[in-house]
């Protein structure tokens, strides 16, 4: 079952051991030399022991991208769900007309991608949002905020 499908309201200690589980699972994976590229709720799954799990592999790539560990494929590069996906990797997804000047990210994934997602997830998990559309707001406001702080100053404000 997914986590945010979970029947009965968690506690606190139950939600934090899902993003253990999560975070567990990413450990694993990064040691092996593999990003997840998905990291959201609906990926983490628990256990009827009431462990969870880090589960749909579809999108996971090689990390680092070497000529012995070329990508499976293209679909790397445009991988993720937007509202968990780091904003490094933001300009994957952008068409050029919403690209804004002096981007410049990198589109391979990492494990910090993989831990910034689980980073939303875990702001997901805690947060009381009353609205499908508060929880979307928030979390992308989020990120906005982590793409400005990550942003080298502009020349014009410097």
């Amino acid at each position: 079952m997914r986590i945010l499908a979970h029947p009965a309201p968690a506690t606190a200690r139950v939600r934090w051991e899902w993003i253990a589980g999560g975070a567990n699972g990413l450990e694993h994976m990064h040691a092996a030399g593999w990003v997840h590229n998905d990291v959201k709720p609906a990926n983490i799954f628990c256990g009827k022991d009431g462990s969870a799990k880090l589960g749909d592999m579809g999108l996971a790539s090689r990390w680092p991208l070497t000529a012995t560990h070329p990508p499976l494929s293209t679909h790397h590069l445009a991988a993720g769900t937007p509202l968990y996906l780091a904003p490094e990797r933001r300009r994957v997804l952008l068409s050029p007309e919403e690209e804004e000047e002096g981007d410049d990210v990198s589109m391979d994934a990492s494990p910090p991608c993989d831990i910034y997602s689980l980073g939303v997830v875990t702001a997901e998990v805690f947060g009381a949002f009353a609205t499908a559309m508060e929880r979307a707001t928030v979390l992308d406001g989020l990120k906005r905020e982590a793409a400005a702080a990550a942003a080298p100053p502009r020349e014009d404000t410097v």
